[in-house]
This record gives C-alpha cells, sequence and structure tokens, in this order.
C-alpha cells in the first residue's frame, strides 16, 4: 500500500511515498493502523487500545475485542496542548475479523489541530 505525502520541507523535495506491508502476515485483517503525517504527537484510543503516536510514524492497533452489538467501539483521538491531550475526534468504528482501518492523522495550512480520515479496507468481492 502506498501513500505520497508531503516531505516535511525537505528542500527539494516536496513529496515522499509512504509504503505500508499490507500482505495478510503484515497486516492481518481485523487490525487497524494509525499513521500519523503531522508533526504533532497524537493519540489513540480505540475500544481497549491506547498509543501514543509519535510525528511522522506508523502504529499498529491489534484486533478490538471490547465491542457493542454492532460490532463498534469508540475511537478518540487525541493531540497534545502543553502537559494536556485534547480531544481532536471521537467516532464509533466498526472492528470486524474481515476488515481493517486504516486512521490517517494530518494537518492542513493555517489550521492547528491534526485531521483525522478513516479508510476502510474491506474484503475483495471478485472470486
Amino acid at each position: 500500500m502506498a501513500f505520497i505525502v508531503p516531505s516535511g520541507g525537505q528542500p527539494g523535495l516536496p513529496y515522499k511515498m509512504l509504503l505500508i506491508d499490507d500482505s495478510p502476515t503484515a497486516f492481518p485483517k481485523g487490525e487497524s493502523r494509525v499513521i500519523n503525517l503531522s508533526q504533532h504527537e497524537l493519540a489513540v484510543r480505540a475500544g481497549e487500545h491506547r498509543k501514543v503516536i509519535k510525528p511522522a510514524s506508523i502504529e499498529a492497533i491489534s484486533r478490538v475485542t471490547k465491542l457493542n452489538d454492532m460490532n463498534q467501539a469508540p475511537t478518540q483521538f487525541y493531540q497534545k496542548s502543553g502537559a494536556e491531550w485534547t480531544l481532536l475526534s471521537e467516532r464509533p468504528t466498526q472492528f470486524t475479523d474481515t476488515l481493517r482501518n486504516i486512521f490517517l492523522l494530518y494537518t492542513m495550512p493555517n489550521v492547528p489541530e491534526a485531521q483525522v480520515r478513516t479508510l476502510i479496507d474491506t474484503p475483495n468481492a471478485q472470486p
């Protein structure tokens, strides 16, 4: 899986390619990945899992098991403001053995808070 992302201000290189091994052994169905494309330290809470996500890094989130009857768990994203964590986004997210969630965390010019987008990798419908 490849993402073309801003290079982070490297002279002469406006973009770089970020590669993720999406093979079944490296990124099994039911797991999630959090990709921090920002220069900020961020955090995620997905069900029972809590992780700090360093700038320009990718973190694996194991299968979430504490789910409601719709296979959903609350998923929150935080940005550090001084010594405190500030909530950026909160959403119910579906976690099953057939899906992989990819959470992209990024910043935009003139917006101080990181933004969150979710990509859901579903099974291929082709035989």
